[in-house]
């Protein structure tokens, strides 16, 4: 997994911020742009969910190939921060679950399934404060 990216937006910003210049994207916007970036190519953004303080899940989808992707970004004060994280991905017709989970400082995943013509539901989690869990736990984005 690419890390080095996330860490260069990170600097960027904070090098940005400590000149008086001011980034208008939202965490979530730019957590966005980097989650896609993860994912490859030809993936298109379907869903945002996050915490107020730590973790954000991404899910996309390419009709090319008929894939979700998933990626469980640290968000806020538990950017950098090594610790347990996950996300995950579900599909309905079968109900296979693909996870991807460890000690991360900047985003697990990136986690492909399968599932044109089918529901899915995804999340992630993070061991961060007490433990955060954000995603969306019924079937969702049928197609």
């Amino acid at each position: 997994m690419k890390k080095r990216s996330v860490l260069s937006s990170v600097l960027m910003a904070a090098a940005l911020a400590f000149t008086g210049l001011t980034v208008m994207a939202t965490p979530a916007q730019a957590s966005q742009a980097e989650a896609q970036r993860i994912c490859g190519s030809g993936y298109q953004f379907l869903k945002y969910m996050g915490t107020e303080k730590s973790i954000g899940a991404y899910l996309f989808y390419n009709s090319a190939n008929g894939n979700n992707c998933a990626v469980g970004m640290h968000q806020y004060t538990a950017v950098g921060v090594r610790t347990k994280t996950n996300v995950w991905i579900q599909r309905q017709s079968d109900l296979r679950k693909v996870i991807d989970e460890g000690s991360y400082a900047y985003y697990a995943g990136p986690v492909y399934l399968y599932a044109r013509n089918t529901c899915v539901k995804y999340g992630a989690y993070i061991d961060y404060n007490g433990g955060e869990t954000t995603g969306i736990n019924y079937w969702y984005f049928c197609g």
